[in-house]
């Protein structure tokens, strides 16, 4: 098995911008990017056999 490492670091930075408008257009953006990847899944159901 291979390992990776990652590190994921935040930083507080004080500003005086107002972003409020830049991450409701993200979160828009990637609920959007969510919606089509569910959407374009194909569902196929697999019986087991012995089970039930």
């Amino acid at each position: 098995m291979s390992e990776c490492s990652y590190q994921v670091r935040s930083y507080k930075v004080k500003h005086n911008y107002d972003v409020k408008e830049f991450l409701e257009a993200y979160r828009w953006l990637l609920q959007r990017a969510i919606n089509e990847t569910w959407k374009n899944i194909t569902w196929k159901e697999k019986v087991t056999r012995g089970k039930g």
